[in-house]
């Protein structure tokens, strides 16, 4: 979709530079009024039906509703949470990690505050193609900073330097903040497709869809766990997945990126625990994904494995930032494994990030992901969504 947008955009003729932008480009400052200012707005509410794309034409006037509306909101977002990363202890503002991280959102909140609100169609198309840009440029670096950052920054508490509190408070800010803005952001460019190309019906992963495929989504990331653990592991063990009384699963109305991440993350942990409990030249138990689907537009997925269970050491704590029994990977060039824009491939293991990520994803909505741990035998992930038209709106600051 992307590339066919931009190539529109730009044969559209109307993406001249405005004499108005850029008055703050080229400006490195870890603080500034502009910052400040911004920050201390209220952040209105977003509502689900606003994340909804329209099935009718979408004329000028729309558009540029779309990007003032996108442009005002994700500004103020990015702002609240460089004023965060301002009021975190002194430990915070040193990690290498976090400090590469304000100066991307500076960066980025500089593109949208520089240029004067798109007032005109030809802005508003420009807007398109900056938010396409940062969107491709965020995604393969700010997932790997947060999560080398809360590994450090977990050990830093266990040193007594940073409150546990304090430290999931602040992963699960930025975490939803992201997850919202990426939203609007990608709102915007299913608007703009339709603008470009009427009678189109959009669709990208990380927008709502009133069609995702649980089991399109579940083989999806299976498929992606299984080349990253036949690389770390060089074998894997099956997925089976089963529908509610043997029936078949329902599509329903979630953003697909999010499950697929969510449950890529639950297979990966299972694989690993499976594979590790297990003989080398032993048969590998399957693991089992149960689906249960009840009339209240509530989806329960269950992800089930004999490998252990979870060491007594760390039951209580799988969802803290940066916790893990294993050693981080040293292989950061992972394989592409055809994951959808905007989920970046995390090594097997030994980040301590997924699964806290994974919660959160779970939790924008009104989900939750919790753990049945039995030592000695396994492990079973409960993963409870929510489709977005029940969360009415969502109040991420």
């Amino acid at each position: 979709m992307a590339a066919r947008l931009f190539s529109m955009i730009r044969q559209c003729g109307q993406c001249q530079p405005s004499p108005w932008a850029c008055r703050l480009r080229g400006m490195a400052s870890f603080y500034d009024q502009t910052v400040e200012r911004k920050g201390r707005q209220q952040a209105p509410a977003v509502s689900v039906s606003e994340l909804l794309v329209p099935s009718g034409p979408v004329d000028d006037a729309t558009l540029i509703a779309s990007a003032l509306h996108v442009n005002e909101r994700v500004a103020i977002r990015l702002a609240k949470r460089l004023r965060i990363m301002n009021s975190m202890p002194f430990i915070f503002g040193i990690n290498p990690h976090i400090h590469r991280l304000y100066h991307l959102y500076h960066k980025a909140f500089t593109s949208l505050t520089s240029c004067r609100p798109p007032t005109t169609i030809s802005e508003a198309l420009r807007l398109s193609e900056g938010l396409y840009a940062e969107l491709l440029s965020e995604t393969a670096v700010v997932l790997p900073t947060l999560a080398k950052a809360s590994k450090e920054l977990n050990a830093s508490q266990l040193n007594g330097m940073v409150n546990k509190k304090e430290l999931a408070s602040f992963f699960n800010s930025i975490l939803s903040g992201r997850i919202l803005r990426r939203m609007l952001m990608y709102h915007h460019l299913m608007l703009t497709e339709q603008y470009l190309k009427p009678g189109a019906i959009p669709s990208h992963p990380s927008a709502i869809s009133d069609h995702c495929d649980v089991t399109a989504c579940a083989n999806r990331a299976f498929v992606a766990c299984r080349q990253i653990c036949v690389r770390k592991y060089g074998r894997c063990p099956e997925l089976v997945i089963h529908g509610q009384d043997d029936r078949p699963i329902q599509p329903i109305q979630y953003v697909e990126s999010h499950l697929i991440f969510m449950l890529l993350e639950l297979f990966k942990n299972s694989a690993r625990a499976t594979i590790e409990s297990t003989s080398v030249k032993g048969p590998l138990p399957k693991i089992e994904m149960f689906v249960f689907q009840t009339a209240t537009d509530l989806v329960q997925i269950h992800v089930k494995d004999s490998g252990g269970g979870i060491p007594p050491d760390l039951t209580d704590s799988i969802f803290e930032y940066g916790v893990s029994n294993q050693d981080p990977s040293d292989d950061e060039s992972l394989p592409d494994v055809g994951l959808p824009p905007g989920i970046a491939a995390r090594p097997m293991n030994g980040e301590g990030f997924g699964l806290p990520m994974a919660q959160q994803y779970a939790r924008f909505f009104g989900g939750d992901l919790t753990v049945h741990n039995t030592e000695g035998y396994g492990t079973e992930m409960y993963l409870k969504l929510r489709e977005p038209h029940t969360s009415g709106s969502i109040s991420v600051d």
